[in-house]
This record gives structure tokens, sequence and C-alpha cells, in this order.
């Protein structure tokens, strides 16, 4: 938890766990945020995670279309 508190402090970097080696940078930064967004939300009510779970879902369709 206090990783996460330097993290969000920006006093450390995120983990590059989510950094696919040849993938641009603005992926690299959508994928860290994407992260860091549903750690803020961890506590969220029942409708809020319905909410977010509705954004992830178009969202995967969005990228998988035309695959």
């Amino acid at each position: 938890m206090e990783s996460m508190r330097r993290v969000f402090a920006g006093e450390e970097p995120v983990d590059d766990e989510d950094h696919i080696p040849g993938s641009p940078e603005e992926l690299y930064s959508a994928r860290r945020g994407l992260k860091l967004a549903l750690y803020e939300k961890r506590r969220r009510s029942p409708e809020e995670g319905n909410r977010i779970a509705a954004i992830l879902e178009r969202a995967t369709a969005e990228i998988l279309r035309n695959w």
C-alpha cells in the first residue's frame, strides 16, 4: 500500500510489468492510466462497479473489432 501511495505522489515510477517491449509509448501510458484509475475506484458502490464494467466491455469490443 505504501508503494502505491508513493506512485500516486509521483515519488516512484509505476511498475513496468504492463509494458510490452516494442509497444508504442501511448499504449503503455494508456494502460498505466487505466490501472491507476481502477485502483482509485477499488472502493466503489455496486452501481459504480457496473458502470465501470460496461465501459471496459465497450472498450474491449472496440479493440477487438475488425480483428
